[in-house]
């Protein structure tokens, strides 16, 4: 008799366990995290190493009106960009999966970085979750260099558009 107890609760015991140590952590939403996670450091380092860029290649140009005595009425400053070197010279390639590739370029009176090509279903819903996050600078749809978003969930390849000069 006392075996048989023993042997019940060894049993209960064991199942207790098992239950305890189930996990419930839904796998796709974790990598769908992990994506969101890369989504957000590659357009932060993108825009950093746009910032350099920028910087490298603006110059403050000075102008003034002057009275008909040759005192100077007033002075502004304007900013004059000329590249010094390409972009590649400021940013760092992101490290994205093989059928995936980026572009910088200008369009609509703006500037920015894309990705594209064709990416997992869990990029596609981080993707989805970056927009309420950078708002109208992000875009997600089928091509590079668009203006509005369209729904990722449901594009087998898409285009994240990133603008860092978004258009006037």
């Amino acid at each position: 008799m006392f075996n048989l107890i023993v042997t019940v609760m060894s049993i209960a015991l064991m199942g207790m366990l098992a239950a305890a140590s189930m996990s419930y952590i839904n796998p796709e939403a974790m990598r769908a995290v992990e994506w969101q996670k890369r989504l957000e450091t590659t357009f932060n380092d993108l825009e950093a190493g746009y910032d350099r860029y920028r910087l490298a290649g603006t110059t403050h140009l000075r102008f003034q009106n002057v009275d008909g005595d040759g005192n100077v009425t007033e002075y502004w400053y304007e900013e004059a960009f000329s590249p010094v070197e390409p972009i590649s010279a400021y940013v760092t390639p992101p490290v994205m999966p093989g059928a995936t590739s980026w572009d910088f370029d200008s369009a609509s009176g703006g500037t920015y970085f894309c990705l594209h090509g064709e990416f997992p279903r869990e990029a596609a819903r981080a993707a989805g979750n970056l927009l309420n996050l950078y708002g109208p600078q992000y875009v997600v749809s089928a091509s590079c260099g668009a203006t509005a978003s369209s729904s990722p969930a449901g594009l087998a390849t898409m285009a994240i558009t990133y603008w860092v000069d978004p258009p006037s």
